[in-house]
C-alpha cells in the first residue's frame, strides 16, 4: 500500500477482514514488523494461527510492537487510524508487559 500516512488522517479499514466477537484481542489477529523502512501487517481474520492477508504499508515505519500500534491507531495520538468495524466498541486496553525469557 502506498501513501498511506498516519499524520494525513489516513485510515487502514480491516473491518470487511476481521471476525472479531466480543472479547476477542486485537493482538491474536494483527501482527506488526518492520524493517525500518516499511511496516508488514499480517493478518488472522480468524483469530487463528493461519495467516489469511498481508499488507505491506510502504514508506511507513509503526514499529513491531503490535500492541503499542493497536493502542495508537484506536485511541491514542491516532485514534481511528484502525477501523475494525461499526459494531465494535474498544470498551478498555489492557497493556501487560512480558518479561523477558531466561
Amino acid at each position: 500500500m502506498q501513501d498511506f500516512n498516519l499524520a494525513e488522517g489516513d485510515v487502514l479499514d480491516l473491518s470487511d477482514i476481521l471476525q472479531l466477537s466480543d472479547g476477542d484481542n486485537l493482538n491474536d489477529y494483527l501482527d506488526f514488523t518492520s524493517d525500518g523502512t516499511n511496516t508488514t501487517i499480517e493478518i488472522r481474520a480468524n483469530g487463528d494461527p493461519e495467516i489469511t492477508q498481508t499488507i505491506i504499508l510502504d514508506n511507513v515505519d509503526l514499529g513491531s510492537d503490535d500492541v503499542t500500534i493497536i493502542n495508537d491507531m484506536l485511541t491514542w495520538e491516532h485514534q481511528g487510524a484502525l477501523f475494525i468495524g461499526d459494531n465494535t466498541i474498544v470498551d478498555s486496553i489492557t497493556i501487560q508487559e512480558i518479561p523477558d525469557e531466561q
